[in-house]
């Protein structure tokens, strides 16, 4: 099952990690969150300042390979501690309306450059929606640091698909708290 009325246990997220980690991709365009977005999806690009400086630039690294993004109180990554690593699968949870939703993602590629680092993950039989979602941080040739979520999408699950302005709001929604939480961590780790 794939709602819960109370967040779910470990033990309920690792059997279904286990049961979604050998599954395929749930869309056809992996990978194209690195160029041009497939026309057929809902797309959105965000980006918003952090700081800058070297202390903000590693906060800001430091705050992607925690998961911080998903520190809002309503979200959750399993397992706690993932490693942002090329094929690692994890277990999103959203709680929504009271109930909390499963969802199951592996990791597309990592990016980790001198003004890049982050990752994408693209979603897995039984997700919500269907796509593939990008958290970095940039840094410019000023300094300046950057968190920068995008993502192109489609709902999956039929209610998602019955309410689709829903899920554009529900998704709007966590951009906002991911990019206050990306500010608050930083902000902190400086």
């Amino acid at each position: 099952m794939r709602a819960h009325l109370r967040q779910p246990s470990d033990t309920q997220l690792q059997a279904y990690l286990t049961d979604r980690s050998y599954q395929s991709f749930s869309y056809k365009d992996v990978g194209a969150s690195k160029g041009v977005f497939p026309a057929h999806y809902q797309q959105h690009s965000n980006r918003f300042y952090l700081g800058e400086g070297p202390s903000c630039w590693q906060g800001a690294k430091d705050a992607i390979d925690q998961w911080q993004p998903f520190n809002n109180g309503w979200a959750k990554v399993f397992p706690v501690a993932a490693p942002i690593d090329e094929k690692a699968v994890v277990v999103v949870c959203f709680r929504i309306l009271g109930v909390w939703w499963k969802n199951a993602c592996r990791i597309v590629y990592v990016a980790n450059t001198d003004h890049t680092y982050g990752f994408a993950y693209g979603t897995l039989p039984g997700h919500v929606g269907r796509g593939e979602e990008y958290f970095g941080v940039e840094r410019d040739e000023d300094g300046k640091c950057w968190f920068v979520l995008k993502a192109f999408s489609q709902p999956d699950y039929w209610g998602a698909r019955l309410f689709p302005w829903f899920l554009r709001w529900q998704q709007q929604r966590f951009v906002r708290a991911a990019a206050k939480s990306m500010r608050l961590s930083v902000e902190t780790s400086s």
